[in-house]
């Protein structure tokens, strides 16, 4: 059953985005905890990447929905993290920011805007549902 409600809820998020190929950037990013990583979490079934900006209003709309569902599929091997592709971007505000907000989940750092790219995000909670 739940497995089916994780499925709806992916399909909401699929049926709000473009559909376009993508290749996911490979490549590892400094995150929150203070760590490298990839961005697709290799134990992870589903991997969510939600694209975000510490100052957009809809991002705010969006903290506690995305909180929750990482919350309750985490223990379905469901692996969330935040991209923060902005101009600017830097770890000491990004980690205020993921405290502030409540988030169990890292923000990566995207300078560059490789990952933002490379899954064709244009926007603040722009996200992609990645499975293993």
């Amino acid at each position: 059953m739940a497995l089916t409600k994780w499925a709806f809820v992916a399909g909401m998020f699929i049926a709000c985005a473009p559909s376009r190929a993508a290749e996911v950037p490979s490549s590892s990013f400094d995150d929150t905890a203070g760590a490298r990583r990839a961005l697709i979490d290799p134990a992870a079934r589903f991997t969510v990447i939600e694209f975000f900006s510490a100052h957009c209003p809809c991002q705010a709309v969006h903290d506690a929905r995305l909180a929750a569902l990482a919350k309750k599929y985490r223990a379905s091997s469901v692996s969330f993290v935040a991209v923060d592709s902005e101009a600017g971007v830097n770890l000491v505000t990004d980690r205020a920011e993921a405290l502030r907000r409540g988030y169990e989940y890292p923000i990566l750092l995207d300078p560059h805007a490789r990952a933002a790219r490379a899954l064709h995000a244009d926007y603040a909670t722009y996200t992609v549902v990645v499975d293993a």
